[in-house]
């Protein structure tokens, strides 16, 4: 996430029904995980975090079972995920495999806004574990732009403080097919070259026609105590790598957090080539077919 705030944390941390702090080798990656279809807003696996946006039901033929959970940024949103519309698992998770079929915000119709819509795995816990100096940061992430509606972000976080961060991070643009970049960062709009097993695959296949804003696609990551590796589940049901990481083991999260996804404006993350950054005038809404937890 750009944009960090306490208020998040705290609300993830405890409000509507407590987030159990469970050890990595609490869950095996092989452990079995329920699926939420949404087939309504309620859910026994996540709850929404307090704000003043939108979950509604949607018959939507393009999801699986025929209805879908509408996640709604209305118009005028303040800046921030606390800003913005949110759900949580109710439960904290480790290593294993997460994943969601869906549609990223739309924000066509709104030239030059600043929504971002994420899925992610998000830790309650910052203290200091790694003795680096900095609050720790568990979170593993999937993001888009809805101006960029084109691109994918991808990014493994270890440390975050206002300062300084320890981040590894790759953009793709599915519909060219064309890495961006792969990064490691200590400082926002930082870009250090990483090693050759951090750079994996070094080619993704184009997806014509690509837009994450107006086509379902199921999304997911593994992860482990070694490596996070990212997917995309194509059109013909074949999955493709976006990226395999496996780096240095302080460049991969150990704790274990809730399993989220959002939608909120930032005035301060533009997409590449060009600005979009302004408040959303019209309701933004981003579309999710099924979660799934950890298996």
């Amino acid at each position: 996430m750009r944009i960090r705030s306490g208020l998040r944390r705290l609300l993830v941390a405890g409000v509507v029904g407590a987030v159990v702090v469970l050890s990595a080798a609490a869950l095996p990656a092989a452990a079995a995980g329920p699926r939420e279809n949404w087939a309504a807003v309620t859910s026994p696996h996540f709850h929404q975090l307090p704000s003043g946006n939108q979950l509604t039901r949607v018959d939507d033929p393009g999801a699986v079972d025929g209805t879908a959970l509408r996640m709604r940024l209305v118009a005028g949103p303040g800046v921030g995920p606390d800003a913005g519309i949110q759900i949580a698992s109710n439960q904290s998770y480790g290593y294993g495999e997460y994943s969601t079929r869906m549609k990223a915000a739309d924000c066509s119709g709104q030239p030059g806004v600043g929504v971002v819509t994420g899925v992610f795995t998000y830790s309650t816990d910052h203290a200091d574990g790694n003795g680096d100096g900095l609050p720790d940061n568990s979170e593993i992430d999937i993001e888009w732009l809805c101006a960029q509606p084109e691109v994918i972000y991808l990014t493994i976080w270890t440390d975050y403080a206002d300062s300084e961060l320890r981040k590894v991070s790759r953009v793709i643009d599915l519909r060219a097919g064309k890495i961006i970049s792969t990064c490691f960062s200590t400082h926002f709009g930082e870009c250090m070259p990483v090693s050759a097993s951090e750079n994996q695959p070094t080619s993704v296949p184009a997806i014509a026609g690509y837009n994450s804003a107006t086509e379902y696609f199921e999304y997911g990551f593994s992860w482990s105590a070694d490596a996070v590796t990212y997917y995309l589940v194509d059109r013909a049901g074949k999955r493709v790598t976006l990226w395999d990481y496996r780096g240095p083991a302080t460049r991969i999260p150990s704790k274990p957090g809730a399993f989220m996804q959002n939608v909120w404006h930032t005035n301060n993350w533009d997409p590449y080539g060009f600005p979009a950054h302004n408040q959303p005038t019209q309701h933004t809404d981003a579309v999710v077919d099924w979660t799934q937890l950890p298996r």
